[in-house]
């Protein structure tokens, strides 16, 4: 019965022109659906208990007429115009700061950028500042233009050069005369003395 079965699928393989490997599953398909004269059934029904569906029976014809393809797509069109995308969700609600005195500062320091040696100042300036927008300021760093983003700023508060001249304190006129005290000659030494009080003398001989 076996060397029935090969045979029968020699025979049908060689009656196509392709590869074997490729009619093979054609072959085998028509093996299981064809119906055996002696018992009058398939040979899946009999393994399956039902016939087997084949590739021309998937799709059946369809009764209605063909509509026009632009009429096809007016339905699409309409449903993707009702369509909105998702909002996306923001999970941080930290805000970045942004010093008020930007705004109005004339001058600014500098944030360093890259890696920085121990003890080193982390911001440079101050410069003055050409012009600002919301994000980016002009300013003028060793007589050169430079455009950089107000993320690396800081406003610099200056001292007026006004008030650097004016006193501190007034001065207070007095009508005494001044007592200076007495000048001391270079020639003569200064006497030495101990903690008690006791004076020293030194041997001129020793000196």
């Amino acid at each position: 019965m076996v060397e029935r079965l090969h045979r029968t699928l020699k025979q049908a393989i060689r009656c196509h022109d392709t590869k074997w490997t490729e009619s093979l599953p054609v072959v085998l398909l028509g093996l299981r659906a064809y119906i055996k004269e002696d018992l009058n059934t398939f040979c899946a029904e009999m393994v399956f208990g039902k016939t087997i569906v084949l590739p021309g029976e998937f799709f059946e014809p369809s009764s209605q007429t063909p509509t026009d393809p632009s009429e096809f797509l007016l339905g699409p069109r309409e449903t993707f115009r009702t369509l909105k995308p998702t909002p996306a969700s923001c999970h941080s609600s930290t805000s970045c700061f942004v010093h008020t005195a930007l705004k109005t500062c004339s001058h600014v320091f500098v944030r360093v950028e890259g890696l920085k040696p121990s003890l080193a100042a982390p911001y440079q300036g101050p410069f003055e500042v050409l012009s600002r927008t919301d994000k980016h300021f002009t300013i003028k760093i060793n007589d050169k233009t430079s455009t950089i983003s107000i993320d690396r700023l800081k406003p610099a508060f200056l001292l007026n050069d006004t008030d650097s001249t004016k006193e501190p304190f007034p001065v207070q006129k007095s009508n005494h005369p001044v007592v200076l005290p007495p000048r001391l000659d270079q020639n003569v030494p200064i006497p030495v003395t101990t903690r008690s009080g006791r004076k020293i003398r030194f041997n001129p001989k020793n000196l």
